[in-house]
């Protein structure tokens, strides 16, 4: 039996392809909506002077933190967003992402400022002082 894209002078391999690369182009795309909607969450949450729990932005994103897989898809998107804001010029935004727990970020996010030169003190006093850093940046830099 032909499919419907073979009548069309198209083969079935040129066909498969076409529509791997579709589906591939949609989940960049469904990526960096996600990417920006985390980010503009951040921006909001910062710019009001409020944390944002780990467990939020999975929410946001559709994940399961009980998923080890999951939790790594986020913690590479907030080092990237880390490396960015550094990149920039800016303080850590991911600072103010925390656990619902013990209220501070996770051991990646201080073995990455210190990797970036950022941290000299320890991670209390550093997460403190970012944090700080990070809602005067934002304050009254979005609109409401």
């Amino acid at each position: 039996m032909m499919c419907r894209a073979h009548l069309c002078g198209i083969s079935q391999w040129e066909h498969l392809v076409d529509s791997m690369k579709k589906r591939k182009r949609a989940a960049k795309k469904k990526k960096l909506m996600v990417n920006k909607a985390v980010y503009d969450a951040l921006m909001d949450a910062a710019s009001r002077g409020k944390p944002v729990y780990y467990g939020e932005l999975a929410k946001l994103m559709e994940l399961n933190m009980m998923d080890e897989g999951d939790r790594t898809k986020l913690f590479k998107l907030l080092e990237n967003i880390t490396v960015y804001e550094h990149k920039e010029g800016r303080p850590l935004l991911s600072a103010i992402v925390i656990s619902r727990a013990n209220k501070m970020p996770g051991y990646g996010f201080f073995k990455l400022a210190r990797r970036l030169g950022v941290q000299k003190q320890d991670n209390t006093t550093f997460f403190y002082a970012e944090v700080r850093k990070v809602f005067d940046y934002w304050r009254g830099k979005l609109k409401e």
